[in-house]
């Protein structure tokens, strides 16, 4: 005759007791099992960048944390890592805590930089944002950023013209204006 017998606790452990009878001897035994928690990754950081910038992510939850990496390998134990993707791209990150593991993944999204197109009516210039999210504002040499599209320089020589977009994202184009 075999009985068995269950028992949870709140502490993610659980106590199993068990009798066996081996010949007309009753043995009695008790075996603990600890349950862990899977992690659950929380990820902090900047997840939407400008194209060519970096961001550092940060990832909370686990002891030890696994990136996967565009060639294939994993650098271990990287609670933080500083991505440059070319573009929006989906990481795969693997948290442990003992011998518990969970997966999550990350997306990174990559904001296009604006253009700027530049035509000439009259005796100025007008500058037009193009490419990425608008509205634009602009900034010619080392004025301040302005939604005003028309310009009229002083002088003629090469300028750099600055479009931002409504992301935030910054184009620089260098043209020579008269």
């Amino acid at each position: 005759d075999e009985k068995g017998m269950m028992m949870a606790n709140k502490k993610g452990s659980t106590t199993i007791f068990y009798k066996v009878k081996v010949e007309d001897e009753v043995l009695e035994s008790k075996v603990e099992v600890s349950v862990d928690e899977s992690p659950k990754l929380e990820f902090l950081g900047k997840k939407e960048i400008c194209q060519g910038e970096s961001t550092e992510i940060e990832v909370k939850g686990a002891e030890f944390v696994l990136w996967e990496k565009e060639d294939g390998f994993a650098k271990i134990n990287s609670k933080k890592q500083v991505l440059s993707p070319d573009s929006t791209r989906i990481y795969e990150v693997s948290g442990i805590i003992g011998v518990c593991k969970s997966k999550d993944l990350i997306e990174i999204k990559v904001n296009p930089l604006p253009q700027v197109a530049i035509s000439k009516e009259n005796d100025e210039y007008k500058l037009e944002g193009y490419g990425s999210t608008s509205p634009y504002i602009y900034k010619i040499g080392e004025g301040d950023f302005s939604s005003e599209k028309y310009f009229k320089p002083s002088t003629s020589d090469y300028y750099n013209v600055q479009v931002k977009d409504a992301k935030g994202c910054v184009g620089i184009s260098k043209l020579y204006l008269e």
